[in-house]
């Protein structure tokens, strides 16, 4: 059995016949992802930074359950600890972390908390739940890092051309996707009503494999029909850039063939062994 993450970055000859319009759809991504926050000026080690998403992201969960989590630094400190003292001995499904309080340092700190807080605001537009002066926080910081200045009078239009779209609020952390074939059970990132989010904290645009794995996860999701699924996303903390599109779309650019037909696609190869790498 082979993880997910594993089967999204080998495999190239069944992937290359399976998505031969991957190059071209992934061009055109990056060329249409839209920016939700400023980016990410980092000022740590780039070996860290596994550690410091990882962080990130789990400040990010735990604001969901206490929206003042950010509002304090004491707070913060104390989920901190928190989560480096549970990421000791656990495996969050088919993902083993373990964070070292003693080793990360201030600069990485303010680091990960920015990214929970670029994660927060994020799905708070999603959901159509963000406090008035988030907002304001948000696209002042978004204005200045574009060199505009800020007009609390354009906050509607602002926000009206980032097309922000309201859904059901209902989020699924860490949606679990049972194995198939040789593949193991999956652990994607974010489900927010029907749309499934991967999340991306790297220096870097949007690549094919991060394309690839969002379609695994789709795969998976039909041969068990465990989640209503009708749009797939990427999201990048540190560049503020984000993604979204609906699943027949995805498919269609894709690979030119219908969801179903591409689905099963993967599913037959998974299960019969997979021959070529």
């Amino acid at each position: 059995m082979i993880s997910s993450v594993a089967f999204a970055t080998k495999f190239t000859s069944f992937w290359l016949e399976c998505l031969p319009k991957g190059y071209f759809f992934v061009q055109d991504v990056n060329r249409r992802s839209k920016v939700f926050c400023p980016p990410l000026i980092s000022k740590t080690n780039p070996k860290r930074h596994s550690d410091i998403n990882e962080l990130g992201f789990r400040l990010f969960v735990a604001s969901l359950n206490n929206p003042n989590l950010f509002t304090e630094q004491k707070l913060i400190d104390e989920r901190i600890i928190e989560i480096c003292n549970l990421s000791e001995n656990r495996t969050q499904g088919s993902k083993a972390y373990r964070i070292d309080a003693n080793v990360i340092r201030k600069a990485e700190r303010a680091e990960a908390i920015k990214i929970g807080k670029s994660l927060r605001t994020f799905v708070a537009d999603q959901t159509g739940v963000i406090d008035h002066e988030d907002r304001l926080d948000i696209m002042s910081a978004l204005r200045k890092s574009l060199g505009l200045g800020f007009d609390q009078s354009a906050m509607g239009d602002e926000l009206r051309d980032r097309e922000i779209v309201r859904r059901n609020p209902a989020m699924i952390v860490s949606p679990l996707f049972p194995g198939c074939g040789f593949v193991d059970e999956s652990e994607g990132d974010l489900l927010v009503g029907n749309t499934l989010y991967e999340i991306k904290s790297a220096d870097r645009n949007f690549r094919l494999v991060d394309f690839r794995q969002i379609l695994v996860y789709l795969a998976l999701n039909t041969s068990a029909r465990t989640y209503d699924i009708h749009n797939v996303g990427l999201i990048n903390p540190r560049t503020g850039d984000y993604f979204e599109i609906k699943v027949n779309e995805f498919a269609r650019s894709i690979s030119g063939k219908h969801s179903t037909e591409l689905f099963s696609e993967v599913i037959n190869f998974v299960s019969g062994g997979g021959v070529s790498r």
